[in-house]
């Protein structure tokens, strides 16, 4: 399916999560951090983050703390490195 009004990076991107789901077509998806651990004792735990993939992979992510910032990622393996503190976060889909 070809996207022209994708740049040069996003079309590689596209193009990545297209192979990854096959032939499903692919919408944007919800997810949320769940938090067993908080090693930095800013976020607590349990449900501490909402967030959404975008068609083309990248990621929108709201903190459900106090300081209720809003950010971009390129994709949710950013997330997870990032913030995952070696498992101790996890990447919960609401969307399948």
């Amino acid at each position: 399916m070809a996207r022209p009004y994708l740049r040069r990076c996003d079309r590689l991107q596209w193009r990545a999560v297209r192979k990854d789901l096959l032939v499903k077509e692919f919408k944007m998806r919800r997810f949320y951090l769940q938090r067993e651990v908080d090693a930095t004792g800013t976020s607590g735990t349990g449900k501490v983050a909402e967030g959404v993939m975008f068609q083309c992979g990248r990621v929108a992510m709201t903190w459900l703390s106090h300081f209720g910032t809003v950010s971009v990622y390129d994709n949710i393996q950013v997330v997870t490195h990032l913030h995952g503190h070696d498992g101790a976060t996890s990447v919960i889909w609401i969307d399948e």
